[in-house]
C-alpha cells in the first residue's frame, strides 16, 4: 500500500527499483516465491534500477532453485552470466548454477567439484570462497568418498580457518 502511494506521488522517482527489491526480498522471506518473482522482475523496468539489476537477477534465479524450478534456475544463472559478467555477485550466480545443474543430474558430483575448483580459483578473494572450499568437501562426502571428503575438509578448514564454516569442515 505505501509503495502504491510512493509510486503515485512520485512516479520518476529513483527509489521505486529498490522498493520493488525490498517488496522481492520481503515475499520471499514469507514464502511466496512466485510474488517475490514477480516483484524481482520489476526491478529492472523501474526507474533507479541501474545499481539493483544484478542482485534483483541473482535473487529470482535462487527463488528458481529454492522452489525446485531447475531448468529455470539453470537459465536464469547463465543468463545472469551473460548479463552480468563484472558483478561481485557472479562467484554466487555461478556456485548456484552449478549447484542446479547437479540437483538436475546435468552433471556429476565429480565435475561440479572440478567447477567449484574454477570458481574458487577465479575468486580466491571472494567472501563465497569458504563455501565454495566446504561444497568441494560436500559433494565427496555425498558419493561416500570419505577420504575425499576428510582430504577437502581438512584444507578447507586449514585454509578459511577464521571462517564460521571451518569448524563445521573439522568435525563433519
Amino acid at each position: 500500500r505505501l509503495e502504491e502511494l510512493f509510486t503515485k506521488k512520485y512516479p520518476e522517482s529513483s527509489r521505486r527499483a529498490a522498493l520493488a527489491l525490498e517488496r522481492g526480498r520481503m515475499l520471499e522471506n514469507k514464502g511466496d516465491s512466485p510474488a517475490s518473482r514477480s516483484a524481482l522482475a520489476e526491478v529492472s523496468k523501474l526507474p533507479g534500477a541501474d545499481s539493483l539489476k544484478d542482485e534483483a537477477s541473482l535473487r529470482r534465479a535462487n527463488s528458481l532453485l529454492r522452489t525446485g524450478d531447475y531448468p529455470a534456475a539453470i537459465a536464469a544463472f547463465a543468463e545472469f552470466e551473460k548479463s552480468f559478467p563484472k558483478s561481485p555477485l557472479l562467484p554466487q550466480a555461478l556456485a548456484s548454477g552449478i549447484e542446479a545443474r547437479l540437483r538436475q543430474k546435468e552433471i556429476t558430483g565429480a565435475q561440479s567439484r572440478a567447477e567449484f575448483a574454477k570458481i574458487l580459483a577465479r575468486f580466491p578473494e571472494s567472501s563465497l570462497a569458504p563455501s565454495l572450499a566446504f561444497q568441494i568437501g560436500q559433494t565427496h562426502y555425498e558419493e561416500k568418498n570419505h577420504g575425499g571428503a576428510l582430504s577437502s575438509f581438512r584444507e578447507m578448514a586449514q585454509r578459511f580457518a577464521k571462517d564460521p564454516l571451518a569448524d563445521d569442515a573439522r568435525y563433519y
